[in-house]
């Protein structure tokens, strides 16, 4: 088979048959992936197993080597990872027993998976390099891949095939699992470097050199006595490797914008339901008590997480100038009967099932790994309670819900026009003000444009550079609701109007004392080519804590007109 490498590249994918992968680094703690050390050595085990590599009489010996020592110091360019979620044993089947021998007796260990990882099963891990192997190493690689029985232990059963592919286009969910290989790290890719180990020259030699001091044939008396004497388990004894070296990853996601196109702000999702502890009682928080309730949560989780929570989920993030922070955090949300019978049946059955429930959305910019971090404290957050204050319940969470995207709701009838609006309304983001020219006022549609760029920053080219004092921060303000506010943007605003309650604090985080707390609403339609009409979505100051939820505001189609100024289609109680 003959391939040009420009157009080509070797990909080692890796399907775990139940969805299940455990394994332990070398210092035993859980691995959430296979590393290609991992993978060098099953090769290896393979090779000398099913081949007898290292016996005499080995036809392919040479073949072997040569391909072991391409996989040497050549670590792969790219790895695709899927969603990991830890599985607390569910599952996880083992399949031989597992302990070791001490003065010629069998010292069993216990043999619980609770440190398994779960995949879905249609999902792949994927090791890339762009330049590919010559066609007698990627033979070699095929045959021995075919043979590999698992990953890790035992019960991780695992298909590995490994082919030349043509280099087609990523879509955006498979470039937000990829990681690239970063030999120089840049501070601006800090939040998603991952470190995985590689195999490096010598490695082949070097587990060759072990296997035969663990496993020779000739042991004095005297050693095997000072192996009793301190042996716990057979892991004191495997020399520690030294041919393998921490290979930096960032994450190809956080530096994907897509510039021509709507995407979803926040693409995953994770469902936590909630009951009031110690009674049977339904949860139902008042729409004044959910930014509350989302600030609560936010806190649990960080405390949970522990040292190390990611900056998009504590939304504290290094100053660095002439970097930019992420558009959007992790945002909290409520939903309840809080939403309203209205909306809350336009809500996916398998979402509405689950209510009362927290919703955690995942932007973008978050990597794989810390979406697997933030998994695995929800899988642990099972059973613990929730408290708010001593006016409101306690709470206990059940077993979380985890979502490969965000689509929540149904989508609309075909006779139906679909609407959003923020519910119950989007706290402003800024005071009003006049444009530094003083011909306009900034308005309810301004204001509502400003929290549309905000979330959708990337799109609309939002930028503050270095502006100092206020009129060079207005003007930034105007500049980003005009790019939403323009003909040709993809967003559309009507029916904009100001919205206000008693106690408008309840309804704010973190405002500054100078700002009138101001409530806004309005019907926001996107255009038809944007992948948001069934995803969730916020939008204004609160829209990371329980505030400006995007809800469906499905209108007929005999409702709606062609507007004679704008030329746009809008309801006919508007135009």
């Amino acid at each position: 088979m003959k391939w040009r490498a420009s157009e080509m590249s070797f990909v080692i994918a890796a399907r775990f048959l139940i969805g299940l992968y455990q394994g332990r680094d070398s210092s035993g703690e859980p691995e959430r992936y296979p590393t290609p050390d991992r993978l060098f050595k099953a090769l290896l085990s393979v090779a000398c197993l099913n081949y007898g590599y290292t016996s005499e009489g080995c036809l392919e010996s040479e073949q072997i080597s040569e391909t072991l020592h391409w996989l040497e110091g050549n670590p792969p360019d790219k790895m695709r990872l899927p969603s990991a979620i830890l599985s607390d044993g569910y599952g996880a089947v083992a399949y031989r027993d597992k302990g070791f021998i001490e003065k010629h007796k069998v010292k069993m260990a216990g043999s619980p998976a609770v440190s398994a990882y779960r995949y879905r099963t249609d999902d792949t891990l994927e090791w890339i390099w762009l330049n590919p192997p010559s066609e007698r190493i990627a033979e070699c690689l095929e045959n021995l891949c075919e043979e590999i029985p698992y990953l890790g232990e035992s019960c991780s059963k695992v298909h590995v095939i490994a082919q030349v592919r043509e280099d087609d286009a990523d879509t955006p969910d498979q470039r937000s699992r990829t990681y690239i290989k970063d030999d120089v790290m840049d501070l601006e890719a800090l939040n998603s470097h991952i470190f995985i180990n590689c195999p490096t020259q010598g490695r082949l030699e070097e587990l060759c050199t072990n296997y035969n001091k663990l496993n020779s044939r000739k042991v004095s008396k005297r050693k095997i006595n000072e192996i009793n004497a301190t042996e716990n388990n057979l892991l004191a004894e495997i020399p520690e490797g030294r041919s393998v070296i921490a290979v930096a990853y960032r994450g190809e996601g956080l530096d994907t914008r897509d510039s021509t196109r709507m995407v979803q702000p926040w693409d995953r999702a994770i469902l936590l339901p909630v009951r009031v502890a110690s009674s049977h009682t339904e949860w139902k928080p008042l729409q004044s008590q959910t930014v509350r309730w989302a600030v609560a949560m936010h806190r649990f989780l960080i405390r949970k997480w522990g040292f190390g929570a990611p900056a998009v989920l504590t939304g504290k993030y290094m100053k660095i100038p002439g970097i930019p922070q992420p558009a959007n955090n992790v945002a909290i949300h409520v939903l309840s009967d809080s939403l309203g019978k209205e909306f809350s049946s336009k809500l996916q059955p398998t979402v509405r099932q689950q209510l009362p429930a927290f919703l955690i959305l995942i932007p973008r910019e978050m990597s794989t790994e810390d979406f697997a971090g933030l998994c695995d404290v929800c899988q642990r957050s099972q059973g613990d309670s929730l408290y708010c204050g001593h006016d409101l319940e306690t709470l206990e969470f059940g077993e979380p819900r985890i979502f490969d995207d965000s689509t929540i709701w149904q989508e609309p009838a075909n006779d139906r026009v679909r609407y959003w609006k923020p519910l119950p309304f989007a706290m402003a983001e800024t005071r009003a003000f006049t444009d530094p020219q003083g011909r306009r006022k900034w308005r309810v549609r301004e204001t509502v444009a400003l929290s549309i760029a905000h979330v959708w920053r990337d799109l609309f080219d939002v930028s503050y550079p270095e502006r100092t004092g206020h009129q060079a921060k207005e003007q930034g303000y105007w500049e980003a609701a005009d790019a939403v506010l323009n003909d040709s943007s993809p967003v559309q605003i009507v029916g904009a109007k100001p919205a206000f309650r008693t106690h408008m604090e309840d309804y704010a985080h973190h405002v500054q004392e100078s700002n009138v707390l101001r409530g806004c609403n309005a019907l926001i339609r996107f255009s038809e080519d944007c992948a948001n009409e069934c995803c969730a979505m916020a939008i204004g100051q609160t829209r990371h804590l329980g505030g400006g939820l995007l809800v469906p505001v499905d209108i007929p189609n005999d409702l709606i007109a062609h507007d004679q100024v704008t030329g746009k289609e809008e309801p006919i109680w508007l135009s």
